[in-house]
This record gives C-alpha cells, sequence and structure tokens, in this order.
C-alpha cells in the first residue's frame, strides 16, 4: 500500500541520519581520546578506597567516581575503576595508578582511547 511505501522510506531515512551521525561524531565505538599520566602515591583515594593497580583518577565532571573503563593503551590497556581524582586531572585527562616511580617514568604521558562499560 501507498502508506506501508511511504513509512518503510521515512524508517530508511531515519536510520541512515542516525548512521551519518554516528559515524561523524565517533559513537560507533563508544571510546573517546584522553591524555593519560601515571601516578605512585601511596594511601587512601578520593573515593576511600587504596591505592592499587586497576585505579585511575578522572574529573568527575567527566568521569563518575566508580566508574568502570576500558583504557586501550598498549600493555596496560583493560579495565579499570574511577577511585580518585587531582587537582591537574581536568577534562580528558586521566592518571592510572602504577606502584613504582620508574614503572610511571616509563609509561610517560600518552594518548589513550577510553569507554565507560
Amino acid at each position: 500500500s501507498l502508506g506501508g511505501n511511504i513509512f518503510m522510506k521515512v524508517l530508511f531515512i531515519l536510520g541512515m541520519i542516525i548512521l551519518m551521525s554516528m559515524l561523524v561524531f565517533g559513537f560507533t565505538s563508544g571510546f573517546s581520546d584522553y591524555t593519560a599520566t601515571a601516578y605512585c602515591l601511596r594511601g587512601k583515594t578520593a573515593s576511600g578506597h587504596r591505592t592499587q593497580r586497576g585505579i585511575i583518577a578522572a574529573d568527575p565532571r567527566r568521569l563518575k567516581l566508580g566508574a568502570t573503563v576500558y583504557i586501550r593503551a598498549g600493555k596496560y590497556s583493560g579495565k579499570y575503576v574511577v577511585r580518585d581524582t587531582g587537582a591537574n586531572i581536568k577534562g580528558r585527562r586521566i592518571d592510572v595508578w602504577l606502584p613504582s616511580r620508574a614503572e610511571c617514568l616509563t609509561f610517560g604521558r600518552k594518548s589513550v582511547t577510553l569507554k565507560v562499560i
């Protein structure tokens, strides 16, 4: 019928608009670009947990405390939990907790991609 044909065309056009928006704005993967550094301070985090591997510091306006994220960062890729904040951690910056100063220096500053999971 004519009505069914129009409905299918409208549905197709809406689908194409959504797909194009996802491609243009990068919503297909869900990963965002961040700058990562590392820290090795021991003690309690902003959320009250003790520092350990698998913890990152982030801007709580961008990533809420307690959020689980997947980070693509070479050999440091994996799941992390946002447990800390920092005075210099603003916007799309994160700090990855590592157990030693030497490992932090090896980590350096790098571009990573991050996805909330």
